[in-house]
């Protein structure tokens, strides 16, 4: 399954980059068609959305939100994910600093300009 996913995040990544070579109703069918030939209909799958210029190119669903009880996604699901990516977002965080590309000292206006500090914020 985790060959799966990253085949299929492969070529939406390669499928995004040609935004600009190919008509958008190309690359909506050409995503869809992705979508349809990695993720089964009763196996867990995926919701995806493809936005350029916040102009939504392509929005789909494929495979069961919860194969127990056959629930199918739909592209307009809420997914409650809980407080799960907090870990994530320290770890990416940290690796930045560690890479000198930010300073968690600064204040998080200090790269989101237009962000609103009035709570003051950290990084």
């Amino acid at each position: 399954m985790r060959k799966t996913i990253l085949r299929l995040n492969l070529l939406l990544l390669i499928l995004t980059c040609s935004l600009g070579l190919k008509a958008q109703t190309e690359l909506a069918e050409s995503i869809d068609s992705v979508v349809q030939s990695v993720y089964l209909d009763d196996m867990p799958g995926a919701t995806i959305i493809v936005v350029q210029d916040g102009e939504t190119i392509y929005r789909g669903a494929k495979g069961m939100a919860n194969v127990e009880l056959g629930v199918p996604l739909r592209a307009d699901m809420v997914f409650r994910i809980g407080s799960i990516t907090k870990q994530f977002t320290a770890a990416s965080i940290l690796l930045l600093e560690e890479q000198g590309k930010l300073n968690v000292q600064n204040s998080i206006g200090a790269y989101l300009p237009d962000y609103p500090t009035e709570h003051g914020i950290s990084v």
